[in-house]
């Protein structure tokens, strides 16, 4: 799999293909090798389809990054730290078991998104698209969903303590798999 990535890659710079984005073509290099790159600039990169599996992304700028099918699992990404993925395409793309505490994800799209058993904490997802978004078992306490998409979302089991609601009204105490509006 890394030769194959290599060989994209070689052939993404080598050929002339326009990369014209704010992004770092060596981040990008170094991401696409499955190699650690913690502060990585990947802001605009077309990460479409690839497979980022255990390695450290913390302080990663993800910032309007095309991530459609990306393959996240156990990969770090903020111990510490608010990850900035506003605008960032996520559409289809499993971050299972990722710990996503703090995120900025204003206006994301999470369409299909596997989140399962994932660390949302404090997490601002307003105005995203989270249709058809698996959160089973995920954690969302203290989120803000105002204004988001959440048609076919899945919330089984997950964790909606606190949570501003896409009417921008506050989950109650206890509220698991739906949120209990506050009065």
């Amino acid at each position: 799999m890394k030769k194959l990535l290599w060989v994209m890659t070689l052939f993404l710079f080598g050929f002339g293909v326009n990369t014209s984005s704010a992004f770092d073509k060596n981040d990008l290099a170094k991401v696409l090798n499955e190699e650690d790159c913690p502060r990585c600039d990947l802001s605009g990169a077309d990460l479409r389809g690839a497979e980022l599996l255990g390695i450290d992304l913390t302080r990663v700028n993800f910032r309007s990054a095309k991530l459609k099918g990306v393959l996240f699992i156990s990969s770090s990404f903020c111990p510490h730290y608010s990850p900035q993925l506003e605008d960032a395409d996520f559409e289809g793309a499993d971050l299972e078991e990722t710990d996503l505490e703090d995120a900025k994800m204003n206006r994301a799209n999470l369409k299909n998104a596997n989140l399962s058993n994932s660390n949302l904490t404090d997490v601002v997802l307003d105005n995203a698209n989270l249709e058809n978004t698996n959160f089973k078992n995920a954690n969302l306490m203290r989120a803000s969903l105002v204004d988001a998409n959440i048609k076919g979302a899945t919330f089984e089991g997950v964790n909606l303590e606190s949570v501003t609601w896409i009417n921008g009204i506050v989950c109650k105490k206890g509220s698991i798999g739906r949120c209990v509006l506050t009065d």
